[in-house]
Order: C-alpha cells, then sequence, then structure tokens
C-alpha cells in the first residue's frame, strides 16, 4: 500500500494490553514510544482499524520541533505521513522500545 495511504496515532501505554496488534502494523516487541514510555504510536493503512478507534487515550495533535501544534488530519484524528513525520523530527522525544503487553 502507498504511503499517502499510511496513517498514525499516539496513545497512553496503559492502553497497549487492549490493543489487537494484528490488526496495525506494529507490534510490542519493538514500537515507538516517547522518552518517558508514556505514549506510543502505532501506524496501519487504509482506514483505521476498530481496535484503534477503540483506544480512549488517542491524541488528535502533537507538538513539532518548533513547538507548532501538528493536527492529525485524518480519520478520527489520525495523522497523515507528512503530519506524523513533523512530530516524529523532535531530536530525543521518539525511541524504538519494548512493550511488556502487561500495562493496561
Amino acid at each position: 500500500m502507498a504511503w499517502e495511504n499510511r496513517r498514525y496515532t499516539i496513545f497512553n501505554v496503559s492502553e497497549t494490553g487492549s490493543l489487537d496488534w494484528d490488526s496495525v502494523l506494529d507490534n510490542p516487541a519493538i514500537c515507538k514510544t516517547n522518552k518517558t514510555g508514556s505514549f506510543v504510536m502505532v501506524k496501519w493503512d487504509g482506514n483505521m482499524p476498530s481496535a484503534v478507534k477503540s483506544l480512549t487515550t488517542r491524541v488528535s495533535s502533537s507538538a513539532d520541533k518548533d513547538g507548532n501544534i501538528v493536527a492529525g488530519s485524518g480519520e478520527s484524528g489520525s495523522f497523515t505521513w507528512s503530519e506524523f513525520q513533523r512530530v516524529l523530527d523532535i531530536p530525543g522525544v521518539w525511541t524504538s522500545h519494548v512493550i511488556s503487553g502487561s500495562e493496561g
């Protein structure tokens, strides 16, 4: 699937145990979290999976490296690749991390 159809969301790590990881293109063994480990991001192609829609802590906006707010313009506030790239561009904020699945 083309990058223009890929979508991203950020949610609280407390919900990782309830996420159906088979519905997204990431897995809890290695996924992106913020440096404090309190938020995680996942991606998918096409329409937002129901497992992602059911997450209650999803955020629909985040700051970029200049402090500007990047609002998700996709379904239910999901981010496009270009929007999410601005969020990921903040040095030292996002990293690959192992999620145990016991949170939540």
